[in-house]
């Protein structure tokens, strides 16, 4: 799987009760962190980023081509291991090559989350405090995810790292492309017609310019 990079956006509330849990002198530093507009620490932007890539190293059945995460930039204030864990929740609705397995309920945080090829990862916090519920959690992700019609397959299963044997870290891929196809049927195009007409434009960076890539 990709590091995550950010275009698709995801958004979460958390229940009040989180808030709950906090005391009224750190909810009170919270705050004032978060209107300040106060950067995370390492250490807060380590744990995000750990959550998210043993999230994608445990799915079922293992991914054979699944990238490993690295932080792109976020801003926030609480407990983002505990957002996680909520958004993680939605794996009992889904079932690989199948999608939803209720369709009243959705996966779309989880799919997203475990996207193969979305490498890059940024998340922030919006406080509402006018809301019913205040905080809002948001990570981005890119390349973006949840494409139509490949809900159910969000990657390719097999062995660990089969696809990346040369560029492997605990069964995470470390070798992103950097590029991306602008339309449809690359590899047909450059089959046909080879890398100098098929991307004369630059409609085909991805397939043309990263060999032994995840693409």
């Amino acid at each position: 799987m990709i590091l995550l990079t950010i275009v698709l956006l995801l958004a979460a509330v958390l229940d009040q009760s989180l808030e709950q849990e906090e005391n009224e002198e750190n909810e009170e530093e919270d705050e004032s962190d978060l209107l300040t507009g106060s950067g995370i620490s390492p250490e807060i932007q380590q744990q995000i980023l750990d959550k998210h890539n043993d999230l994608r190293r445990e799915v079922e059945p293992t991914a054979r081509n699944m990238l490993k995460m690295t932080i792109y930039r976020s801003n926030f204030v609480s407990s983002w291991p505990e957002v996680v864990d909520y958004w993680n929740t939605k794996k009992d609705n889904f079932q690989y090559g199948v999608g939803r397995i209720d369709p009243s309920k959705s996966i779309y945080s989880y799919t997203q989350a475990i996207w193969y090829n979305s490498y890059m990862l940024g998340c922030g916090i919006s406080y509402c405090p006018d809301s019913q519920y205040p905080f809002m959690y948001i990570c981005q992700y890119c390349p973006a995810g949840n494409i139509a019609g490949r809900i159910g397959t969000p990657y390719n299963e097999g062995p660990p790292c089969g696809d990346c044997p040369k560029y492997c870290e605990d069964k995470l891929c470390t070798n992103p492309c950097k590029y991306v196809d602008l339309i449809n049927d690359c590899d047909k195009l450059k089959a046909l017609m080879g890398c100098s007409k098929a991307n004369k434009h630059g409609l085909c960076n991805a397939t043309c310019k990263c060999k032994n890539k995840i693409i």
